[in-house]
């Protein structure tokens, strides 16, 4: 039994609609408000990512960190 999510294979962001949605429904709200408000999106580092997801793909603790960086722009 596997308690955590694992990076069995090289790391790609498949599906961003979901992140885009979020984004589209906070901008709709942004103008409901006024646009003298600022706001932020959070998200995990990288790092806080590759504590909670388990490695068993790449060869270094320093590519993971990579492969999740890049991945992260998205």
């Amino acid at each position: 039994m596997q308690n955590a999510p694992e990076a069995q294979a090289e790391l790609h962001y498949l599906d961003t609609s979901a992140v885009e949605r979020e984004i589209d429904r906070l901008q709709r709200s942004l103008k409901e408000v006024g646009a003298s408000r600022t706001v932020f999106l959070t998200a995990p580092s990288p790092g806080i990512i590759s504590t909670t997801m388990l490695n068993a793909h790449y060869d270094s603790h320093e590519s993971y960190l990579t492969a999740l960086a890049r991945e992260m722009r998205h």
